[in-house]
């Protein structure tokens, strides 16, 4: 394995995680405004 391609796998891994922790937030935020119209 080459330096470069470890690299860019890691960089690939951390975007993943980036997208799933944005959608996981967005999720809340959504949950979050739904409860609020409730009340």
């Amino acid at each position: 394995m080459d330096v470069l391609t470890i690299t860019l796998w890691m960089l690939t891994i951390t975007l993943w995680m980036l997208t799933i922790t944005l959608r996981m937030l967005t999720i809340t935020l959504r949950m979050l405004t739904i409860t609020l119209r409730m009340f």
